[in-house]
């Protein structure tokens, strides 16, 4: 095995060697991920779509977040939910899933995903006559994953006709981090922990060079922030999962944790309050609610992850915490 590999056998004892525990693990890549892409408009998205697509769109591109739901179940109880990221840019939808440990039934699991998608965007075009169009599929591998190829190819067929299409692949283990600040990947730098060797198989020089890597991350993306093309609120969120996730994965490694704790001190200081109430007059201003209910979301996802307190999400959208607390119930 190279780097942080698994396999559908082994997945279980690779984490355990490295004294973690797979669901807890499994979980903070899967909440990490849905953190980064979680706000409605973000910009972050279109570099990871240029990737995974090979498009080219700009970073100026609207973005429509939407969710996959099967609504066809009367009891709300039954509603599911579905999949990490789904999305519309212009006239085109796209479904990326997050992959933190090897799934042998991932592929059928998405493209469920992508034939429920795609009820909820059928086309009439007579009344004898309906259009089903399907997203485009997209899989991150957060580790490496044994024999997982560039695509996974998809086979539909019917009795009278066939059709194969495909899901592309990113892995993490093909990127360096010099790639990932060229191309704007900002969005996958916390799962960066994962390009390189297990601990156990990693050398003085992979140490030293662990730790620049992060240093170089932090800078690059300070300098988003002064030329505007990241704003305090993105660039705290993914320094934050930054220093979750290698915190998590380096903590049984205490040298390094050490130094990657050292180069991370005093990072998570990216003020919000300004920037929030911005969101809030913006939205009063142009009357708009969504506006002010996406302000609200952000605030809250804060409050829960323990980076803000609840006086200072209060604070930053002008209200008392009572008054706070009852306006995100509302939006639930």
């Amino acid at each position: 095995m190279t780097n942080n590999e698994i396999t559908e056998t082994n997945a279980s004892s690779v984490l355990n060697e490295r004294g973690e525990v797979l669901a807890d693990s499994t979980h903070l890549l899967d909440d990490t991920f849905k953190t980064v892409t979680e706000k409605p408009d973000s910009h972050l998205i279109i570099p990871l779509t240029n990737d995974f697509f090979h498009t080219d769109y700009g970073l100026d591109e609207r973005i429509t977040i939407e969710n996959v739901e099967y609504n066809g179940a009367k009891d709300e109880k039954h509603v599911r939910h579905y999949s990490d990221l789904v999305y519309r840019i212009r006239n085109r939808r796209y479904l990326i899933e997050c992959l933190a440990y090897s799934d042998d039934t991932i592929v059928f699991r998405m493209c469920e995903y992508a034939f429920l998608e795609s009820f909820g965007h059928a086309k009439e075009i007579s009344p004898w006559e309906v259009r089903y169009r399907l997203p485009r599929m997209g899989l991150l591998l957060i580790r490496p994953i044994a024999d997982a190829p560039d695509q996974a190819t998809i086979h539909i067929e019917g009795d009278d006709f066939s059709a194969v299409t495909h899901m592309e692949i990113i892995k993490m283990s093909s990127y360096t981090v010099d790639e990932l600040i060229a191309r704007k990947l900002y969005i996958l730098m916390p799962f960066t922990y994962f390009i390189y060797p297990e601990k156990d198989r990693r050398t003085e020089a992979e140490r030293k060079q662990m730790t620049s890597d992060l240093n170089r991350m932090f800078q690059a993306i300070d300098e988003a922030v002064k030329s505007g093309e990241l704003s305090s609120m993105e660039a705290n969120t993914i320094v934050a999962s930054i220093m979750e996730v290698w915190g998590v994965y380096t903590e049984k490694d205490s040298e390094t944790h050490k130094e990657v704790e050292e180069t991370m001190s005093g990072r998570i200081h990216v003020p919000y309050e300004e920037e929030m109430k911005q969101i809030f007059e913006e939205g009063k201003a142009q009357g708009k609610a969504e506006g002010k209910a996406e302000g609200y979301s952000m605030l809250q996802n804060l409050v829960d992850k323990g980076t803000i307190t609840p006086e200072q999400a209060a604070d930053a959208a002008g209200i008392s915490v009572s008054a706070f607390n009852n306006k995100v119930a509302s939006l639930k």
